[in-house]
């Protein structure tokens, strides 16, 4: 009788277990704009690097606003929800590319480099809107948000010249990205941030906290009397991202895995899990006869738990960095990762 009970508690014990870290990830119970606040008992004490984060490729882009003659939302938009709501579905990393355009302004830009040395792209939200976006979340919800800023495009000097910002563009940008509330500050400007605790950054879930990395090594930016104070150097990150430049999920996946089997170890792993169109496809998408870029990611994300076979303790991804987040369904991926791993 007594081992017949024994066995009974040890499985119930085992269920519960099980039932309480499935909670953690099923999308029925997963709150998309408090995850991070909601699993402190299970991450706060954890650093950057022992935690997996949701990510939007080219996250400003869920606007068209037309750039060259043969961009088209089919080969220029990334996204379908703007940043605010791609931040209410868990997205903690967000990829914004400045780009000044139509007019002078300050926005987001997609951009390709093409045979002939022209450019072909287009542009989506502006930066000040990022900002209020960012903003508005963070007025109510206590969780870290990583903005890297890459791949400056000014697109006002005519197609054959388009170039990196210089400082003074910098500068502009910067002084509208200084209107971010709760900017994380650190006396040590070359800090490794993925060695810090999600503790750390949000004071045990008292505050929200939005970091700006910059990655754009080739404009040279200077970012003296604002690094620490929010803003930090891509050597900050340390951090690992190839896309697989490919449209076909076999050939990202094993690219993919190959990747994070080698790197992930000794970096801050960005899974690239996005699929790529390639020259010909961007231009026949406009007549139907290729895969837009988010009919691609809809292909992508509906098969990205393919992935969790291949997670390990030894081999996981800090970022699940994808295309066209219309659902919770990559948090929960990247929690049910968080669950597995044992720190």
């Amino acid at each position: 009788m007594k081992l017949d009970i024994l066995l009974v508690t040890l499985v119930w014990v085992c269920f519960s277990s099980n039932s309480a870290d499935k909670v953690r990830w099923d999308p029925e119970f997963l709150d998309g704009s408090n995850w991070m606040r909601d699993n402190l008992d299970l991450l706060g004490k954890r650093t950057l690097k022992q935690i997996c984060i949701p990510g939007s490729h080219d996250a400003g882009m869920s606007d068209f606003r037309p750039g060259t003659a043969l961009a088209h939302p089919c080969n220029v938009q990334t996204q379908t929800n703007p940043i605010k709501y791609q931040l209410e579905l868990g997205v903690r990393f967000l990829d914004v590319r400045p780009a000044i355009g139509n007019g002078g302004l300050f926005l987001t830009g997609h951009y390709s480099r093409i045979a002939g040395g022209t450019w072909q792209g287009g542009n989506g939200q502006s930066i000040q809107s990022i900002v209020n976006d960012i903003n508005a979340f963070t007025k109510d919800h206590n969780e870290l948000i990583i903005v890297r800023l890459s791949h400056t495009l000014n697109t006002e000097v005519g197609n054959n010249s388009y170039r990196k910002f210089t400082q003074s563009e910098w500068e502009k940008l910067f002084q509208i990205l200084d209107k971010t509330n709760h900017l994380y500050h650190n006396s040590e400007g070359s800090v490794y941030l993925p060695s810090l605790s999600l503790n750390h950054f949000t004071d045990f879930g008292k505050r929200p906290a939005v970091i700006y990395v910059i990655r754009d090594p080739k404009s040279g930016v200077d970012l003296t009397g604002r690094l620490g104070k929010g803003y930090f150097n891509q050597t900050s990150m340390n951090m690992y991202h190839k896309y697989s430049k490919t449209d076909k999920l076999s050939t990202m996946f094993g690219d993919q895995m190959q990747k994070m089997r080698e790197y992930s170890r000794s970096s801050y792993f960005m899974l690239s899990w996005t699929l790529t169109q390639g020259g010909k496809k961007a231009a026949f998408c406009r007549l139907n006869l290729a895969k837009s870029i988010r009919e691609l990611a809809d292909e992508a994300n509906s098969n990205l738990r393919m992935i969790l076979p291949e997670i390990s303790q030894l081999s996981y991804p800090n970022v699940l960095y994808v295309d066209d987040i219309k659902s919770i369904d990559v948090t929960s991926i990247a929690m049910e990762i968080n669950s597995k791993l044992k720190f």
